[in-house]
């Protein structure tokens, strides 16, 4: 190689690192100010019950194991789905590996402590028609394209569903950051919308669960939730708000 050359490119690649280490350390300070200041706020977000819950509402989850690779406090969202005729709440929700689908709130739950958003000034039917398009989607897969975010796509992340459902069906864009950023970049990240002006933040309480088994003619008892399976047993939960 040319000795100009080969000069040229180690130049180039040394500020190529420079700028890496400088836009890594300002995602860094960025996310840790976020963090702290938003823990702050949740922390002091009156609670509600799940019964308090409407169809539409946002859903904010934090899970420890995945934070390096979102920015934010939050690093996952949903929609609240409603309850069913048995009472069965129900999310909206698009993962790795499964895309948009439709969980149970337990099973959320039991995966995340979360906060509850409600868009203030929002009727019932608008919030139905939130929860309709975003009902829409389920069984489309999960993307990563985290450099942008459509209404109408094949594929949602877990953000993104929700950005889109209240964006067409509701005209509020949810997205704090629109346009690209350094540290969201082009997406809409669940921090994002959680910083939304117009949203009611509450903290979700988690009811606490009995499990019991019973034999047939024996008194219910409370056990592990790890037991090998055995016949002629009754396998219950309960929960206690």
């Amino acid at each position: 190689m040319n000795p100009r050359l080969k000069k040229q490119v180690k130049t180039l690649l040394t500020i190529s690192v420079i700028l890496l280490l400088l836009f890594t350390t300002h995602v860094i300070v960025a996310n840790y100010n976020t963090f702290t200041e938003t823990n702050r706020f949740y922390s002091e977000a009156p609670e509600i019950n799940i019964e308090d819950l409407d169809p539409g509402d946002i859903l904010f989850a934090r899970n420890n194991y995945i934070t390096s690779f979102i920015p934010g406090y939050w690093t996952h969202t949903a929609i609240f789905a409603g309850f069913d005729e048995e009472g069965q709440g129900w999310v909206i929700e698009s993962k790795r590996g499964t895309g948009v689908e439709k969980n149970k709130i337990e099973q959320f739950l039991s995966r995340y402590h979360v906060a509850v958003a409600k868009v203030k000034g929002l009727s019932r039917y608008t919030k139905l028609r939130i929860l309709a398009f975003a009902e829409s989607k389920v069984g489309l897969d999960f993307n990563i394209k985290y450099f942008g975010k459509e209404i109408d796509s094949n594929s949602y992340y877990c953000s993104e569903v929700v950005w889109a459902a209240y964006k067409n069906k509701a005209k509020i864009d949810l997205d704090t950051n629109p346009g690209w950023s350094f540290k969201y970049l082009g997406a809409v990240a669940p921090q994002e919308i959680f910083e939304f002006p117009g949203l009611e933040i509450s903290q979700l309480r988690k009811p606490r669960i009995l499990r019991f088994i019973w034999k047939p003619g024996r008194m219910p008892r409370s056990v592990s939730t790890h037991f090998p399976p055995r016949k002629n047993l009754i396998i219950g939960t309960l929960l206690i708000p």
